[in-house]
């Protein structure tokens, strides 16, 4: 059955846009395992996609990662983030949009990230569980898209009670630039929490939009 209804003359659902903020500033750095944070920029940018962002005003860079670690640190954060978005359509199709991230370069890792997500379908969404700490209720959407977002962060691993726990762990075959051959393979990577549990979950925000309008493209 319809969730929506417009008298405009459109037969469309309308949206619920939430924006969700990633503080990533206590994030690990190292070149290991937990480095990279969340980033939506492997190393094969380009001048008309997937440019590193060197502000919010239309500076760009192309510049790559310069050693093979902080290629993979970068990979890994990219892992981190395809993981989020894994996590937020668990229950429904969502959209992604507006993304605002910063970086120098390719060496470079981000200290914060935002994003919207967009649901048509929000009935679908669970609202029964509870949050890490093992008595707060997930009854809210912006509850939940929280939690979603830090077990996404966290690997896809669920929130331990334990905060100082960083269980999440992903292990994919990846294509993976190399720049001391400048070459690309095809390789095992493995990412891990970026910080324990309690860091994560504090980490994000949530808030719903409730500016947006459904506009027509019709001349009426």
């Amino acid at each position: 059955m319809p969730v929506g209804f417009t008298n405009s003359g459109i037969d469309a659902r309308s949206l619920k846009h939430f924006r969700v903020t990633v503080d990533m500033s206590g994030y690990m750095t190292e070149e290991s395992t937990r480095g990279g944070a969340v980033s939506p920029n492997g190393n094969f940018p380009t001048t008309d996609k997937y440019f590193y962002s060197t502000n919010l005003t239309g500076g760009k860079s192309t510049t790559r990662a310069t050693t093979d670690a902080l290629a993979l640190r970068r990979e890994r954060g990219l892992m981190r983030f395809e993981q989020v978005v894994k996590n937020l359509q668990l229950n429904s199709n969502c959209e992604i949009l507006d993304i605002e991230l910063v970086e120098a370069n390719g060496d470079a890792q981000a200290t914060n990230l935002q994003f919207t997500v967009a649901y048509e379908d929000t009935d679908s969404i669970d609202l029964t569980t509870t949050s890490i700490d093992g008595s707060t209720a997930l009854n809210t959407l912006a509850l939940r898209i929280k939690e979603l977002v830090a077990q996404g962060i966290n690997c896809g691993t669920a929130i331990s009670n334990d905060s100082t726990v960083a269980s999440g762990t992903i292990t994919e075959l990846r294509s993976v630039f190399r720049p001391a051959t400048t070459d690309t393979v095809v390789t095992s990577v493995t990412a891990q929490a970026p910080t324990d549990s309690g860091e994560i979950f504090d980490s994000i925000t949530v808030a719903q939009i409730t500016t947006t309008k459904l506009v027509s493209g019709e001349d009426s």
